[in-house]
């Protein structure tokens, strides 16, 4: 395989997204920028840990609470969570926040909106009296920017949604039986073989498979519990990883593009900047927006000589402001500061 000018500008872009995350974990100065307008104001390319990403800011605050990487999350109420609640009700944890849709919104509430998980805290150490939570919710618990809300069953009596019906009837059991399923078998699993498991688990019991959402949960699950899922293996990748991986790298002549490629190139790219797969994964699905230096919506304050991005690919095609930013492409900036 051959690199491309992808390649270089994406081990640019890691290095300024680990001095933001660096920033974010109190390592270097809260103010400090790494010379880039989109990424110093886009909070969305402030990391490269996938664990640390906004679509698991809430994850992050229960298990961590005054102990939180991010010091501009801390809050001591969740403190005794890590211990209050057993595994397999982490698991269910996990199952909902991902279900829901993460909390995602690329605005400043990043992680957080909608989430059902605060009452959980507040009011259960059990997953009967989550789900009893979930079943008198009557306020919005789902968001869908940048997530796939899955293609839930039709509800049964009692249950004013497919969602609900899910969550509280099947998400339970698929807690509890794959739990049972890592203590019956020992030994620590690799992320594709649990998401196979977790996608015949929904086949099984008449459900369509999430494989977005499921990935992401077993995810969860290595990161948080890494004696039972492998955080160093293979992951699933998403469709912007797929393209950023496309554009990083081009096949030998005669050979495809195929899953056995993707491996490779993702094994080649994590020796290079030090990461795991899962994490290197999820810095390439934000790398794709930046080179088509993505603005979410909620960001109309900032000017136009806040927002370009500083890559060096000059030719790539911009998406379009949601807040009317530009709408034509624009000019790149140059880089003034030496990073590295």
């Amino acid at each position: 395989m051959q690199t491309t000018c992808y390649f270089d500008d994406f081990l640019l872009y890691y290095k300024k997204a680990k001095i933001l995350e660096d920033r974010n974990f109190g390592v270097l100065p809260l103010g400090t920028k790494c010379d880039d307008p989109l990424m110093d104001n886009i909070t969305i390319y402030d990391t490269i840990h996938r664990k640390y990403a906004g679509f698991s800011n809430m994850l992050q605050q229960l298990w961590y609470g005054s102990e939180n990487p991010k010091v501009h999350h801390r809050v001591n109420e969740y403190d005794e969570l890590r211990h209050r609640w057993d595994r397999t009700t982490w698991l269910y944890v996990f199952l909902v926040h991902r279900l829901t849709g993460s909390g995602a919104s690329f605005q400043h509430d990043h992680g957080f909106r909608n989430t059902i998980l605060p009452s959980f805290a507040d009011k259960c150490n059990e997953i009967d009296c989550m789900t009893e939570v979930i079943r008198r919710w009557n306020v919005p618990m789902y968001t869908s920017i940048g997530n796939q809300i899955p293609a839930f069953p039709k509800p049964k009596e009692g249950y004013a949604n497919g969602g609900k019906y899910y969550i509280c009837e099947f998400s339970p059991q698929m807690a509890r039986d794959l739990m049972n399923w890592f203590n019956a078998n020992g030994g620590t699993k690799g992320i594709r073989e649990v998401v196979d498991w977790c996608l015949d688990w929904n086949t099984e019991h008449g459900c369509k498979r999430f494989k977005f959402v499921l990935t992401a949960f077993v995810m969860d699950i290595a990161e948080y519990m890494p004696d039972l899922v492998d955080p160093r293996s293979h992951a699933n990748y998403g469709k912007n990883a797929l393209e950023s991986l496309d554009l990083m790298f081009t096949p030998d002549e005669g050979k495809p593009r195929n899953d056995a490629f993707h491996d490779e190139v993702m094994d080649f790219l994590c020796d290079t900047v030090g990461g795991m797969p899962y994490d290197v994964e999820d810095v390439l699905c934000d790398s794709i927006r930046y080179w088509e230096n993505y603005i979410p919506k909620g960001y109309g304050h900032l000017t136009l000589e806040q927002i370009p991005n500083r890559s060096t690919i000059i030719d790539h095609p911009r998406h379009i402001s949601y807040d009317n930013h530009v709408t034509v492409p624009m000019e790149p900036v140059k880089q003034t500061t030496k990073l590295f």
